[in-house]
């Protein structure tokens, strides 16, 4: 799902900013191991490509993550930083990641998207580096550094999204998941001075829920605004029948 509205010139922005990241990221450890050839712990440059690419995905979809991650397999091919074999398997991965956090329905679904993407890139890695060696040590080596890899980019994305939802001003499904519990302050209070609005709330919200999937619209999104649809009861709930 894409978010609710974005404002001229912010997916640009943020298609650069990330990408600038995961470059700095790649160079940054490329330096600090030495790591452009095809062997086990090198599979530790996938985490930073993933992660632009889970980013990206929660931010504004699947299709304009792969277009950044293009870009940045573009950069970093050009520039030499990454052996092929690598950008490919970044790549791939990267793809998996981008279709495993979208959509985000429930704070659950992002351990199933890190168990998708970490055996992902194990398997991936696996098939890189046994076409590449014959060693069976650094065939499953890989496997485990690349599995490290995919837990470290989910990290990564599960602090980051936060932090550019708010910089750039945009409300994800996250934002709306939020907003849709129980807990938030608005809602229990509805809850308490007006519990026939909310419990008509809810129900409303399980209809616009069903009917957005059915046609292929953000759920998340109908679900929110079915939960606060009503919400100016509470200032005299004594005046409407259900409650």
């Amino acid at each position: 799902h894409t978010p609710l509205k974005i404002a001229p010139g912010v997916a640009e922005r943020i298609i650069w900013v990330t990408t600038l990241l995961a470059v700095t990221g790649v160079q940054i450890m490329t330096r600090t191991f030495e790591a452009k050839r095809l062997m086990g712990v090198g599979f530790l440059m996938t985490a930073p490509l993933v992660a632009q690419a889970m980013l990206v995905s929660a931010l504004l979809g699947p299709a304009i993550s792969l277009f950044a991650l293009t870009i940045t397999a573009l950069l970093l091919g050009v520039s030499g930083a990454m052996p092929v074999e690598m950008l490919t398997a970044s790549w791939l991965a990267g793809a998996v990641g981008a279709h495993a956090v979208n959509p985000l329905k429930q704070r659950g679904d992002l351990l199933r998207a890190m168990s998708v993407q970490v055996v992902a890139l194990a398997a991936i890695a696996l098939c890189v580096t046994a076409v590449s060696s014959s060693n069976a040590g650094l065939v499953f080596e890989s496997a485990g550094w690349a599995a490290l890899a995919a837990i470290g980019a989910t990290s990564i994305f599960w602090l980051a999204v936060a932090v550019l939802e708010r910089i750039f001003g945009i409300t994800s499904d996250w934002s709306l998941l939020e907003l849709c519990s129980p807990d938030h302050p608005l809602l229990k209070e509805l809850c308490m001075r007006a519990p026939g609005t909310y419990a008509h709330s809810v129900m409303v919200g399980n209809l616009a829920e069903n009917a957005a999937r059915a046609i292929g619209a953000n759920p998340v999104l109908c679900r929110a605004m079915a939960y606060f649809h009503d919400v100016g009861k509470v200032a005299r709930p004594s005046l409407f029948i259900e409650n």
